[in-house]
């Protein structure tokens, strides 16, 4: 929660990362440094006509960043849902969120569409990437 609460302006409450766990535990994965969660992913995997892969959550300790950490994680997700044959992948972004969206491009996603009044007072953006 902590990590969470330093990276969000509207975080997740303690439920929702509960109900995540309990919904699909093993899409729910942590990095950790001498023991201590410094980053985490969390998916989720839909059923609509085919198996479509949703990058619910990634946040990564403020003094962890830019040490490809996310990037990991996301590598980790993405093989995940290749096992549940996802062959899409999305994920929302706030449109202002700079940072997350440049690691989503490298990463191979794709902005397809602007997602207007997605967040409180700001737009979001649809992502999507192939995977398969």
């Amino acid at each position: 929660m902590k990590i969470e609460k330093e990276t969000f302006r509207e975080p997740w409450n303690e439920a929702s990362f509960i109900q995540r766990h309990i919904v699909e535990p093993n899409l729910f994965v942590v990095a950790e440094k001498h023991m201590q969660i410094v980053a985490y992913i969390v998916g989720s995997v839909e059923l609509i006509r085919q198996p479509l892969g949703h990058v619910m959550n990634l946040a990564v300790k403020k003094c962890m960043r830019r040490r490809g950490i996310g990037s990991m994680l996301l590598d980790r997700l993405e093989d995940l849902f290749r096992e549940r044959k996802v062959q899409t992948a999305y994920l929302e972004v706030r449109k202002s969120n700079k940072e997350a969206i440049r690691m989503y491009q490298k990463r191979g996603f794709k902005a397809v569409r602007n997602l207007p009044r997605y967040y409180p007072n700001e737009d979001g953006l649809l992502m999507t990437k192939h995977i398969s």
